[in-house]
């Protein structure tokens, strides 16, 4: 049986499935971000990892199923993330989620017609080039860090201790050649980022490593299972929903909002308005980027002093 993670914005899900990926048990975790001031959002890893081996727990017992008999487990998640970790991929700090837009000026440092044109993303200061340069000139720590992860990245490494990353969510970072399928040189050098800071490269269906036994402390399963390098959500969501080629748009309606497709060929639109990833299986994903929209319902319930989104369904009925 497989166990499958999401790290969201606003929950920690796990579903449990088996071989022919039907669905036995799910739960989720509720967490909160932190916004500590104008253009600052942040989340810290504990939330993630507080939440990591209740929700398998919950999703576990509501199959009826032991944790012995877990053979894998799959990580997917938010992107655009960044946070700094020392040499045993311990954070230095909380992550910068991909609401935060702190990092503008170090945006700006880079032509956006060169980011464009190489990576296929729109230059934007929630993508994890800008948010590395910002931490580094900022954060004391972060000027030292052994690397930067985004939260799938972050995760793979605690429970694997492999420092990996998948090509769909290294094309958001703004340091990703399409054409190449590999970090960019010139980006690298123009933000000043040596690749030794980012993870290697893999795809999200290989083997990240085994469950470590700190792996196994956070998750409740068992040493050694394998551990998939993952993807985030943008486009693990397509690929649950069965876009495995050309031909269907999706809409996915979360804390954001993304309208994308597949495509054979990596697309770059020249009016900047839609990006284009990797995406798992070698082909390219052409999508909206992720504006805010259960998120916003979110900020509503609180603004107008609600407890809960279900007290904002009633009042809205």
């Amino acid at each position: 049986m497989i166990v499958g993670i999401d790290i969201g914005t606003q929950s920690l899900k796990a579903v449990l499935t088996d071989a022919r990926l039907k669905v036995m048990g799910e739960a989720a975790i509720q967490y909160r971000p932190c916004f500590p001031g104008p253009d600052r959002a942040e989340q810290h890893v504990t939330v993630w990892e507080r939440a990591l081996g209740p929700a398998i727990a919950a999703a576990l017992r509501q199959a009826n199923v032991p944790p012995g008999r877990i053979g894998a487990l799959g990580l997917c998640g938010q992107l655009d993330g960044c946070l700094a970790v020392d040499s045993f991929g311990v954070a230095l700090g909380p992550c910068l989620i991909w609401m935060d837009r702190r990092a503008q000026a170090e945006a700006a440092e880079v032509p956006a017609e060169l980011i464009r044109a190489r990576s296929g993303v729109v230059r934007d200061p929630s993508h994890m080039a800008a948010k590395i340069v910002w931490l580094r000139r900022n954060e004391p720590r972060a000027a030292s860090a052994a690397r930067f992860h985004q939260p799938v990245s972050y995760m793979v490494e605690r429970l694997t201790g492999a420092a990996v990353m998948d090509h769909a969510l290294a094309s958001t970072s703004m340091l990703y050649a399409l054409q190449r399928r590999s970090f960019d040189p010139e980006l690298l050098d123009r933000f000043g980022i040596d690749a030794s800071l980012l993870p290697e490269l893999a795809e999200a269906q290989a083997r990240a490593g085994g469950l470590t036994r700190a792996g196994a402390g956070l998750t409740g399963l068992p040493v050694g299972i394998p551990v998939a390098v993952g993807t985030g959500d943008d486009f693990s969501t397509p690929l649950g929903a069965g876009l495995i080629a050309p031909g269907t748009i999706q809409v996915a309606v979360g804390t954001g909002e993304v309208i994308g497709a597949i495509d054979d060929r990596p697309i770059i639109d020249e009016a900047g308005l839609v990006e284009t990833n990797a995406y798992p299986g070698g082909r390219w994903f052409l999508k909206t980027p992720g504006w805010l929209s259960g998120g916003a319902v979110v900020w509503l319930t609180d603004l107008l002093g609600m407890q809960t989104v279900q007290d904002f369904d009633s009042a809205a009925e």
